[in-house]
């Protein structure tokens, strides 16, 4: 299985930084939502198109027939947010 670890930008892109680095799993890949997003609407964290969103997991090296472990340390939704994004595109074993 593959580890992803999920964030979402409700902290300047420094502090998130900051706190990825101190509660790290090593190895883990790093999915972030803001990047992997509709980037055509000023509302956060909005549904990527089909080919944008294949594109960003391909990026991270998460194949098809992959089973991924999605974390965060935020306690808030972004983990269950790239569930749902992987679920949702029936790629991977989430």
């Amino acid at each position: 299985s593959t580890g992803v670890e999920a964030k979402a930008g409700f902290a300047p892109n420094e502090l998130c930084s900051l706190l990825l680095q101190a509660a790290h799993i090593p190895r883990a890949l790093f999915f972030d939502l803001d990047g992997i997003s509709d980037r055509s609407t000023s509302l956060p964290h909005m549904l990527p198109s089909e080919q944008a969103f294949a594109a960003g997991r391909s990026a991270l090296g998460i194949d098809n027939k992959d089973g991924v472990v999605v974390y965060d340390g935020n306690g808030l939704f972004s983990a269950a947010r790239v569930w749902w994004l992987l679920d949702g595109a029936g790629k991977t074993r989430t």
